[in-house]
């Protein structure tokens, strides 16, 4: 009989705010995960692409890790 076992695998989220936030609706209304990418550099890299490009539209992108966590079946 197998056990299951959760495997850690991190990424890298790049996040788009636009314009000003003043309430917690607005925020809902104004944050929006665009890419999950799997490495750091490529993710800072699409960063500053985002930002030079849409930045003037009054919208700001940066990037944080986060985790994907998936069930690995072991036998036993």
């Amino acid at each position: 009989m197998g056990k299951d076992l959760r495997k850690k695998v991190q990424l890298y989220v790049v996040i788009r705010v636009d314009g000003t936030i003043n309430s917690p609706q607005e925020a809902n209304d104004r944050i929006a995960v665009t890419k999950v990418l799997p490495d750091f550099e490529e993710a800072t890299k699409e960063v500053e692409r985002l930002n030079k490009l849409n930045g003037s539209k009054g919208a700001y992108y940066f990037c944080r890790t986060t985790r994907y966590y998936r069930t690995i079946l072991d036998s036993d």
